[in-house]
């Protein structure tokens, strides 16, 4: 994602699901698999508000965004989503 609180950790890479509700997150229900991108341990704890840093929605929605271009790239490019 390279948030911020990137870590650059590819060990604690996981799959990070969007926390916006246009992506149909709600209280108590995850946005669907599809709105997810890759992120360290670091950009995880950043995106979902684990670690509290002074900055706005606008720069999670930013990372989120590119975070998600590059992982969907990822996913086609292996194979594992086809176009």
């Amino acid at each position: 994602m390279g948030s911020p609180e990137c870590n650059g950790d590819s060990t604690t890479v996981v799959w990070a699901h969007s926390n916006m509700s246009m992506h149909g997150k709600g209280v108590w229900l995850k946005s669907h698999d599809f709105n997810g991108a890759f992120c360290c341990s670091g950009c995880h704890d950043w995106y979902d508000r684990r670690v509290i840093l002074k900055d706005d929605v606008a720069d999670r929605v930013h990372y989120f965004h590119k975070a998600h271009a590059g992982s969907l790239y990822i996913l086609v490019r292996d194979g594992i989503l086809k176009t």
